[in-house]
């Protein structure tokens, strides 16, 4: 039996001539591929009469006029600032309470005399301080996905 492929082929006269000669033969001597032929040849025929749709002259044109007249989207490239300040303040308190923690072992009196003071457990301090600092990061990371691509408008 031959193949929807080699119909086509056949149909199209892209086959060699021994192929060509081996199609006819399963065509004459096969009901199926009759039958196959037949119902190819049919919608080979029926496109080949169809006319294709195409768009009229002035659809480029007109699809055209009307890319070039709109205006290109450009996201304003504005820092919410409370945003922003909500971020840094807190960073510099962190930074400000980090040093002081580290420098409150070391504590002189002055060359002479030196007093150890004995250092306090600041390991709750320390993941309060770290976990503020993640909430307010998150916040700011919010406000900023926010304000840049507009979630509020994509939501409603």
């Amino acid at each position: 039996m031959i193949t929807e492929e080699q119909i086509w082929n056949y149909l199209d006269g892209s086959l060699s001539e021994a192929e060509r000669k081996e199609v006819e033969r399963s065509i004459a001597a096969d009901k199926q591929s009759m039958d196959l032929f037949t119902e190819i040849s049919a919608l080979n025929r029926y496109l080949k009469q169809s006319s294709l749709l195409s768009p009229s002259l002035s659809f480029t044109g007109t699809v055209m006029a009307a890319i070039a007249q709109q205006k290109p989207f450009t996201a304003p490239v504005v820092l919410p600032i409370k945003a922003l300040l909500l971020f840094l303040l807190p960073s510099l308190a962190l930074i400000t309470a980090f040093a002081a923690v580290l420098a409150y072992g070391d504590v002189q009196l002055s060359t002479l005399a030196q007093i150890n003071i004995p250092m306090p457990d600041f390991s709750r301090f320390k993941i309060y301080l770290i976990a503020g600092y993640i909430l307010i990061l998150a916040y700011l990371l919010d406000k900023l996905s926010e304000h840049r691509f507009n979630r509020k408008a994509l939501l409603s």
